[in-house]
């Protein structure tokens, strides 16, 4: 079993040397099931930062807004109004007042539908990527205040009406119901409704192979996007052989791409997550080589790509380095973890390299499975600073993102407990009792609870 967020083993650490409280610990950390690798994902958890909800009184319409209002229903030129509410509900929405921007984003979604649905040949690309990004929009205002069932009514709204678009006007509206799908598929699976999620992906899945028949050089790229987030809702419900069939299918398709286009950056990334992901399977079951072999794959794509685009994929090379180095300590190559751990994080400190929202939380995993070697090796001044800087950025980013980043700075609190508790047994349950405060994931959080119990029993050394 690979050492998963904590990179040190029950097995390989000689539990007398730190009593009842660490062993405890150990067994809590990695009998702990789940996510074994950060598996990369094209659109992940929604970027808007829930904060304060500032007053929407004396917000006033644009001009624009107030001159299209006094277009007839029928006019096709609606179709500005719409885009002046879209540009209005993205201001309100950045200003912090969510109430304006929902009620601007709603308007303006229930006008290109309406416009859809009267003049349905109008359906430009440009209309329909407008009203898919538009969805997208909304939908992050409502999870964002954790509404997910008028998230979910949203996504349900859109879907019915491009059905019966798709059926009436084929050509124009089957290939955007299918992105729909696939965006919906993603909104199912990340709010664990893995049924609804299989569901939707399988359908897109469907309408997009149909459609390869006719232009393969365009929806054979959104076939293997779809096998890849179909991919990623097997791995959750723990389908292995699902998984892995269905994310070699996304690789073959991703080396056609790639093949005849090699200078592509899409197809690069279609090789380079289906093998992230390969190597998540073959590391749980024992394949150590195969999961070698397809991450030193996985980081030449992303190297090739990187240059290309002139260190925009820096942190998915962080992120594979930090796979390589849990491949390692799970063979015993802990000289190999220890430099693959350290150029993950050199990429990762360098200013300026990616986003802090993208770049953080992989800083923090690779601190912690880093101090964790050092914890195994007993090199303490080696792991300390590496553990506080953990907790800055793990707490930085739950203050951005709770719902996001819970999970995240609770590890790391549990990291640091167990690096003070050889001097101060009353510091280490205090982050204990914090950490458990912060989790919301049930497993965690009992088995949390079960080492609190431990840290704060009088047997406890």
């Amino acid at each position: 079993m690979l050492c998963a967020k904590f990179l040190f083993c029950a097995r390989r650490w000689p539990t007398s040397q730190l009593g009842s409280f660490i062993s405890t610990a150990l067994l809590v950390f990695f009998l702990r099931p789940g996510v074994i690798l950060g598996r990369a994902q094209e659109r992940s958890a929604p970027d808007i930062i829930p904060g304060p909800i500032l007053s929407d009184r004396g917000v006033n319409e644009s001009p624009t807004v107030e001159r299209l209002r006094g277009l007839e229903p029928t006019d096709p030129n609606r179709y500005e109004l719409a885009l002046a509410l879209i540009d209005e509900g993205s201001e309100n929405s950045s200003s912090g007042r969510q109430q304006a921007a929902e009620a601007a984003y709603e308007e303006a979604l229930d006008i290109l539908l309406d416009i859809s649905n009267r003049h349905p040949e109008f359906g430009s690309a440009d209309f329909r990527t407008d009203t898919r990004s538009l969805l997208w929009d909304l939908t992050d205002l409502y999870r964002a205040a954790q509404r997910l069932d008028e998230a979910e009514r949203a996504y349900n709204k859109v879907l019915t009406a491009y059905r019966e678009l798709a059926a009436s006007h084929p050509n124009t509206y089957r290939a955007e119901l299918s992105l729909i799908l696939n965006d919906s598929g993603r909104f199912y699976r990340e709010t664990k409704r893995m049924t609804e999620a299989e569901e939707h992906l399988q359908e897109a899945l469907a309408i997009q192979r149909e459609l390869t028949t006719s232009e393969p050089g365009i929806f054979l790229t959104e076939v293997a996007t779809t096998l890849t987030d179909l991919a990623q809702v097997y791995l959750d419900a723990t389908r292995r052989a699902d998984a892995e069939q269905t994310l070699l299918e996304a690789l073959a398709i991703g080396r056609k791409l790639l093949e005849d286009n090699p200078t592509d950056s899409l197809a690069q990334s279609r090789i380079a997550i289906p093998l992230n992901n390969l190597a998540h399977i073959y590391i749980e079951q024992g394949r150590a080589q195969e999961a070698e072999t397809v991450l030193l794959e996985a980081l030449s794509v992303r190297t090739q790509q990187n240059s290309a685009s002139r260190g925009r994929q820096l942190a998915s090379i962080a992120l594979i380095h930090r796979n390589l180095a849990n491949l390692y300590l799970e063979t015993d190559r802990e000289e190999d973890a220890e430099k693959a751990y350290l150029q993950g994080l050199a990429i990762l400190r360098e200013p300026g390299r990616a986003p802090f929202s993208e770049r953080g939380p992989r800083l923090v995993d690779i601190l912690l499975g880093l101090s964790g070697l050092y914890l195994k090796s007993a090199r303490f001044e080696d792991a300390t600073p590496l553990v506080t800087e953990a907790v800055e950025v793990s707490r930085q980013l739950w203050q951005e993102n709770p719902d996001l980043h819970g999970e995240r700075l609770a590890w790391s609190l549990m990291q640091e407990a167990l690096l003070i508790h050889r001097q101060d047994r009353g510091l280490a349950c205090s982050k204990v009792e914090e950490a458990l405060a912060i989790s919301k994931d049930r497993d965690l959080s009992n088995r949390i609870a079960n080492l609190l119990a431990t840290c704060s029993s009088p047997q406890s050394p």
